[in-house]
């Protein structure tokens, strides 16, 4: 009788046993769901959070410069990007692209643009400018390279090429003013040639 009751015994603590071992490999599965789906989570936040975001204008623009001589308005093309994510970015290049290949880097002496490459922080700007009071300006010279190549209907897709050091380029539309002054400055130089 000792031998039974030791038995049966014996089965209710391994019942017992396969009971908590079933409960132990349900809790098992559920952490291991539960850091799967936190390195999922984190690694999605991380890299969300590398994304870079500016904001870009392009177009025509009245600089007015005042010294002690007295005021002076300079007409231009203003480009000005701002930085609208947390860490500092620096502006590697700016350029134009006329799609399917046709690009143009653009170069910056005059002293009211910032310099290149330039880095800024959260919130701050880059201001970039080109002289037009040229008589030989910026239009001119556009629409004669574009003609010489071929490629002077290609301006209604034109848009301005913002390149980071660490990211793809970005690409923003320039303002109607500045694409139909380029539109008249091929056909005047169109008819001169």
């Amino acid at each position: 009788m000792v031998t039974d009751y030791i038995a049966y015994e014996s089965m209710v603590a391994a019942r017992e046993t396969a009971k908590w071992t079933f409960w132990i490999m349900w809790a098992t599965w559920f952490a291991g769901a539960a850091t799967f789906s936190a390195v999922v989570v984190s690694l999605w936040l991380a890299r969300r959070g590398e994304k870079i975001d500016i904001k870009c204008t392009v177009g025509e623009r009245d600089l007015i410069i005042k010294n002690v001589v007295g005021s002076q308005v300079k007409k231009g093309i203003a480009i000005e990007i701002i930085n609208r994510t947390r860490f500092a970015i620096t502006i590697s290049n700016v350029g134009w692209d006329c799609g399917k290949g046709v690009y143009f880097t653009q170069m910056f002496g005059d002293k009211e643009s910032d310099t290149l490459p330039k880095k800024i922080d959260y919130g701050e700007r880059c201001f970039l400018w080109i002289d037009l009071n040229e008589a030989d300006n910026w239009y001119y010279q556009i629409s004669k390279k574009l003609l010489s190549n071929g490629n002077e209907k290609r301006i209604k897709g034109m848009k301005l090429l913002v390149s980071t050091t660490t990211t793809k380029p970005f690409l923003f539309k320039p303002e109607k003013n500045l694409l139909s002054n380029l539109s008249q400055a091929i056909e005047k130089n169109r008819t001169e040639s």
